[in-house]
């Protein structure tokens, strides 16, 4: 059970009923949590029931045991394969040509009737 909140909260997925279908549906959470798939209410239960246990203190020593096992040294850096929208990507490119199109039709429309506030 621990595994599957600790692969959640490492996927960004704290809601109890999304920790319950990433353990239905990820292949990375079904082989840390040991393949249980325990509905919301049980995973509510369980942190609730270890909610004195769940400190910062036990993240802590957790991480530095698996850094332990693992022969692994906090130096080392790896990426999430967080996708991030780049500001040139294709749809900003569209973005923009919209808005252009909308500034160049005001501009004829201005051009028309120069009095008229709109």
């Amino acid at each position: 059970m621990m595994g599957l909140i600790l692969y959640g909260i490492m996927q960004g997925v704290t809601p109890l009923r999304a920790l319950e279908r990433l353990a239905r549906l990820d292949l990375g959470c079904m082989w840390v949590s040991g393949g249980i798939h325990p509905d919301h209410a049980n995973i509510g239960r369980f942190i609730n029931i270890h909610e004195a246990s769940l400190t910062g203190d036990f993240f802590d020593e957790m991480v530095q045991s698996v850094l332990k096992e693992t022969n692994s040294g906090g130096q080392r850096l790896a990426g999430d394969g967080t996708t991030i929208e780049a500001a040139c990507s294709n749809y900003n490119l569209i973005k923009e040509e919209a808005a252009r199109a909308a500034q160049e039709e005001a501009r004829k429309q201005a051009d028309k009737a120069p009095e008229d506030p709109k």
